[in-house]
């Protein structure tokens, strides 16, 4: 897919592979259009992408709640025109509980902006994209720990994002044949705020074993940067799984395994 004269839409992006991948599209896309909550971020985020020579709007918008999605899509198509790109990339994560201990309001919490999220994107912005006739693409931010169980104490976050596995695999199926291509963005550790942020969201989910500060092997990650160029380059060549982290093949391998060898047993 060629990115010159395209408008995109990225969520998540004042911060983290959000904004690293809006502003790397602004140096190629003629708009965007910068989805955060964080709104004071998302200003600094929007100027920046402005200096980058795109034209831009920011708009503070939680993606959990669909009225909001649907409100920030009717000001996109006033503003901006159609939609080719759609980057969700917002998302929060909580460490530290087992998951048959994560009360409700913490699985509505995480789930409704990790999975609901990109759902409710799709739903507000598949037809802009399908109205111009001149194709487009979808990436989904997920994760490695969408592909694979570990024991990191992040159960909520690894079953979110085995949900927008899912939910780009079946959309990739249905939209073959439009012209609009789905890529699952599967990053290991990158040195984000995405702890920090999303301790300040929580507000009064806060609460045993919520834990606020990243781990140190994520402080320790690539530079968000990088994984904004992965996707790109998989928009790009339309492909369907991103793999930004080259270690990570030897930590799926096991389950891959250990699902074809269930068909012998």
């Amino acid at each position: 897919m060629e990115l010159t004269g395209k408008v995109a839409v990225i969520t998540g992006a004042a911060s983290g592979i959000g904004r690293a991948t809006a502003l790397a599209l602004a140096a190629e896309c003629s708009a965007l259009a910068l989805l955060d909550r964080q709104g004071d971020a998302l200003e600094g985020a929007v100027a920046e992408a402005r200096a980058a020579g795109a034209k831009t709007i920011g708009i503070e918008t939680d993606v959990s709640r669909e009225d909001r999605v649907e409100a920030a899509a009717r000001r996109i198509a006033d503003e901006l025109g159609g939609v080719h790109i759609l980057v969700n990339s917002a998302g929060v994560v909580l460490r530290g509980l087992p998951v048959a201990e994560i009360p409700t309001e913490k699985w509505n919490w995480i789930l409704g902006i990790n999975l609901y999220g990109p759902i409710h994107t799709v739903r507000a912005f598949l037809p802009a994209i399908r109205a111009h006739g001149e194709g487009g693409h979808i990436v989904n931010v997920a994760s490695i720990s969408g592909f694979f169980a570990n024991d990191r104490g992040t159960g909520a976050y690894q079953t979110s994002k085995f949900g927008v596995v899912g939910f780009s695999e079946v959309l990739a199926v249905e939209l073959a044949g439009e012209g609009i291509g789905v890529s699952i963005v599967a990053p290991a550790g990158v040195n984000t705020t995405i702890y920090e942020n999303s301790a300040a969201q929580r507000s009064d989910l806060a609460g045993a074993g919520a834990m606020v500060t990243a781990p140190p092997d994520l402080k320790a990650g690539k530079d968000p940067a990088e994984i904004a160029a992965h996707i790109l380059d998989g928009i790009r060549d339309g492909r369907l799984y991103i793999m930004t982290h080259a270690e990570t093949k030897g930590w799926i391998e096991p389950r891959m395994e250990a699902i074809l060898a269930a068909y012998t047993a």
